[in-house]
């Protein structure tokens, strides 16, 4: 039993040895060959940098963006959307606009309607904007001489027997136009007239009604006590002219209204064969006017004005004979009035 022990003993003891002995030879010789390749032949397999060099790199695929390219500049405010990049080592982001911002719809000035805004903004606005005002003007004007003494055969009537003037639509509502040319000088035009009806001392009854219209022009100097409130002096012109509307009783020669109307108010038929008429002239006339503006709104201004005008209208009384006239008598029709007004414009 010892003898097979010790033999098993010697065998493994020997084999050991030769195992031993194959692992150096084998250790020797893969060292000899490393040391012919150089010494950058141990890193390659051992993945081992060398005394003095570098770690060599591993491989890695080139990154690639998916990026959808941009089609304009992007505003400096416009929300941004994120942009993937694929990488060996992971996925990164970056910023990029979002297509929406990056083309925003514009107004072409080639439309009709960008040429026309751009022809007002640069032609006709610098011209407007604060000096071109638009508004409405209630007016009440009022006579100075509505009566005189009855004495035709003294001329100290209007015209024959007429010696008293009734003054007809005192209000009224004028459209006004004003341009101001700068903080202390701006020009105005509207529209008004005045009205009376005659009446006769002897019958006291009405021949017509005479009419007086036409523009008022009016350029104001202006002092701006503060930003709002401007009051103003001015100087104007009216060129008026001047009608007269008879009552067909009258203008067809009946004695009275109730004549007239007993024979059915016949319109164009004369009683006798002449018919009576008033002509009156046209006149015009220079006066002053005083006011206060107040610019309560960028767009908007009140005005309060009044202003004196003083009419003469010359008139003459005839009798027609078929167009033959026959003068009769000669006078005049002051319409000399005071106007007070206050106005509510639009400034542009």
């Amino acid at each position: 039993m010892k003898a097979s022990t010790g033999l098993l003993g010697v065998a493994c003891g020997s084999g050991a040895r030769r195992t031993g002995k194959v692992v150096r030879l084998t250790g020797a010789a893969l060292a000899a060959a490393l040391g012919c390749l150089g010494p950058d032949a141990s890193a390659q397999v051992f993945d081992a940098a060398p005394a003095g060099k570098t770690p060599a790199r591993s491989y890695q695929r080139p990154a690639r963006a998916y990026i959808r390219p941009a089609g304009g500049v992007p505003a400096a405010n416009a929300p941004t959307t994120r942009a993937y990049t694929q990488r060996a080592g992971g996925v990164t982001t970056a910023d990029t606009p979002p297509t929406s911002a990056r083309r925003a719809p514009t107004l072409e000035a080639e439309t009709p309607l960008g040429r026309t805004a751009a022809f007002y903004q640069e032609y006709i606005d610098p011209y407007v904007a604060e000096r071109l005002t638009l508004g409405l003007r209630l007016v009440n004007n009022k006579l100075d001489e509505t009566s005189r003494p009855a004495d035709r055969d003294g001329g100290l009537t209007f015209l024959g027997y007429v010696n008293e003037l009734e003054q007809q639509e005192k209000s009224g509502v004028r459209l006004v136009v004003g341009y101001r040319f700068c903080p202390y000088f701006s020009v105005e035009v509207s529209h008004d007239e005045v009205a009376a009806r005659t009446r006769n001392y002897n019958t006291g009854l009405s021949d017509g009604v005479l009419r007086l219209s036409g523009p008022v022009f009016a350029a104001t100097l202006s002092y701006p006590v503060t930003d709002k409130l401007s009051p103003y002096v001015g100087l104007g012109y009216a060129p008026w002219s001047a009608s007269f509307e008879h009552d067909d009783w009258w203008h067809l020669d009946y004695d009275s209204p109730e004549a007239y109307e007993a024979h059915g108010s016949p319109r164009g038929v004369l009683f006798e064969d002449r018919s009576r008429c008033i002509e009156v002239e046209d006149d015009s006339a220079t006066f002053f006017t005083l006011g206060v503006a107040y610019r309560f709104h960028r767009h908007a201004q009140l005005d309060v004005m009044m202003r004196q005008i003083d009419l003469t209208s010359k008139a003459r009384f005839y009798y027609d004979y078929a167009g033959e006239q026959v003068p009769q008598r000669e006078g005049e029709f002051t319409m000399k009035h005071s106007t007070f007004g206050i106005a509510l414009s639009f400034v542009f």
